[in-house]
């Protein structure tokens, strides 16, 4: 009796054990699976300017990580009023464009906007939710709400929605938040990225325009120039004298080309043909520039 008893005691304990690491080994890979995808969506974050492929990978990861239904990312617009979709996966056409999402008729965005993580046990019960008639057609009941922040602002929302009843623990709470942090620079990169090349459209503007404008007068100059020999005679010292005119508005033409080809990026650096130089003739330029 006495040994049947240590036997089943300690095949109970051994049981206890196995379940102990199999839960651990579980926690392990679990924990795995989110720093893999975290490494992913940092390193596209990194990698891409392609705002809508980030934010469609951060989607996809939060539902898979979070063992949800769907997610969606909601971009803050302008007038910080309203949020537009950004990114989406898992959830159908129809609920993506149900319609716009103002802050005035949602709590929970409007919370989410204020910078807290909102969890909502049932979204077809609850007024903070805008649109939960679409929501319970679609399937979905819990949601976890996340706002993206970068530089004390929120530009956006990531939402997981799950499609059944859901408690979100603290884990779940960070690694969303993680995953929204991501999002908020992929937006900082695409939207610096787009300043920059409007700011790029306005220097080949400018530049073209200055082109026009510089180069009118310029060749008015250089025509009289050209004409005074024909107006009467020309002494050696005034044949000088406009032949360093000459080469001064050439030089403001060459100037003028390259800030126009520099502007448009229109010119690459390349190795171009090598040869000898008259290093005295190049120095004389320079000297009679200087003078």
């Amino acid at each position: 009796l006495c040994t049947t008893y240590l036997a089943t005691s300690i095949t109970a304990r051994l049981r206890e054990k196995e379940a102990a690491l199999a839960a651990s080994e579980h926690s392990l890979e679990h924990a795995y699976r989110r720093m893999q995808a975290l490494h992913e969506v940092g390193r596209l974050v990194n990698s891409s300017l392609d705002l809508n492929e980030v934010l469609a990978l951060i989607a996809e990861h939060a539902t898979h990580l979070l063992g949800g239904r769907g997610a969606c990312i909601r971009l803050l617009s302008a007038d910080g009023g309203s949020l537009t979709v950004g990114g989406t996966f898992g959830l159908s056409r129809a609920y993506v464009e149900k319609g716009p999402v103002d802050l005035d008729g949602s709590i929970l965005d409007a919370e989410t906007v204020a910078g807290q993580v909102v969890e909502i046990r049932d979204v077809t019960a609850d007024r903070r939710f805008q649109y939960p008639e679409q929501a319970r057609r679609e399937g979905l009941v819990s949601i976890l709400c996340c706002p993206m922040r970068a530089r004390d602002r929120t530009l956006g929302a990531v939402r997981v929605y799950t499609g059944e009843p859901r408690s979100f623990d603290a884990q779940d709470r960070q690694l969303l938040s993680s995953l929204a942090d991501l999002g908020a620079v992929a937006i900082e990169n695409a939207r610096a990225y787009g300043e920059l090349k409007a700011l790029d459209r306005e220097r080949v503007w400018f530049a073209r325009t200055t082109h026009h404008q510089l180069r009118s007068p310029l060749a008015a100059v250089q025509s009289a120039i050209d004409a005074l020999p024909f107006a009467g005679p020309v002494s050696a010292g005034q044949q000088d004298l406009l032949a360093r005119a000459r080469r001064r508005i050439q030089d403001a033409f060459d100037l003028i080309r390259d800030l126009l080809d520099l502007a448009a990026a229109q010119r690459r650096a390349t190795d171009g043909p090598t040869g000898p130089v008259r290093l005295d003739r190049s120095l004389e330029r320079t000297v009679a520039a200087a003078q």
